[in-house]
């Protein structure tokens, strides 16, 4: 299926996802993945509500673990983690012999205020680092089966050279800016089997994200894809045109090349990257004089 125009494509409801893809637990609750949202997907809003951001994010990638059944897994972007450890959740009770590796530029020793529903049940914000917080509030088992490297998604090629195996399942939620998307997709290609499903984020029509460029314009002519609406509502972050995409989602043999790490095109791309990120820097800077 091919998405030359933007506006061409069938988005379906997330629990309809889940239905297709895991129809064994089809119509399930949620309650220990709602438990994971409360500590890792807890937001504050400007006027002081609490809201779980995008939760059916964690039902959505977790049954997709459970039927591809994935032994590598990477994440680009990890954020506070309830993505990784709703997949390292999967892994467990699935039976999955896997490990997940997730990348992000933010140090997991690096301290920031981090609102989540403690013990009691209470909304609260607490300053401490991501290592600290995963080691102390989620369980151990599950900690197990994910390893945080710190650095630029664009190099996760690099952060993975030791790993033997190729990774089969990737899900990209990091820069949303074409540049960004594209260094992410080209970097985690190099290294995926030729079977491997690719997760996206935020696949929308928002000033300044390229996923849906990618998508439509590189990826949807060499795999299948699934649009997915995360039916959120007004009090979430993302209220309108707020979807995810996977493609590949049959796990299906893709002979396909794309620009490698070591191409001038990836170079050009990580060039353009780097000058904006200084422009950006520089208009902060102007801005505060």
């Amino acid at each position: 299926m091919s998405l030359n125009d933007a506006n061409n494509f069938g988005a379906i409801k997330v629990q309809e996802f889940i239905s297709e893809v895991f129809p064994e637990h089809s119509g399930r609750g949620w309650s220990d993945l709602t438990e994971i949202a409360k500590l890792t997907a807890l937001r504050q809003e400007k006027n002081g509500q609490f809201y779980i951001s995008n939760f059916w994010r964690g039902p959505m990638l977790y049954s997709l673990v459970r039927a591809i059944k994935p032994r590598r897994i990477r994440e680009l972007g990890t954020g506070r983690g309830y993505g990784a450890f709703c997949m390292a959740k999967a892994m467990e009770d699935g039976g999955i012999d896997g490990k997940l590796f997730t990348v992000d530029r933010t140090p997991s020793n690096k301290a920031y205020d981090w609102a989540y529903v403690d013990a009691s049940g209470e909304n609260t914000i607490e300053n401490i680092s991501l290592d600290q917080f995963w080691k102390r509030h989620l369980p151990e088992s599950l900690n197990a089966r994910i390893e945080f490297k710190q650095g630029d998604t664009a190099a996760s090629h690099e952060l993975l050279s030791n790993e033997k195996e190729a990774v089969d399942l990737v899900f990209i939620d990091s820069d949303h800016t074409y540049n960004g998307v594209t260094l992410d997709f080209f970097s985690t290609h190099s290294i995926a089997a030729s079977n491997a499903v690719f997760v996206f984020d935020d696949y929308s029509a928002a000033r300044g994200y390229g996923i849906r460029k990618l998508i439509n314009e590189e990826l949807s002519d060499f795999y299948s894809l699934k649009v997915i609406d995360m039916e959120l509502t007004e009090a979430h972050d993302i209220a309108v045109d707020h979807m995810m995409a996977v493609c590949n989602v049959e796990a299906a043999e893709v002979n396909a090349e794309f620009t490698s790490p070591s191409d001038l095109r990836f170079k050009y791309l990580l060039a353009r990257r780097w000058l904006r990120s200084q422009a950006i820097s520089l208009v902060r800077l102007l801005r505060r004089r």
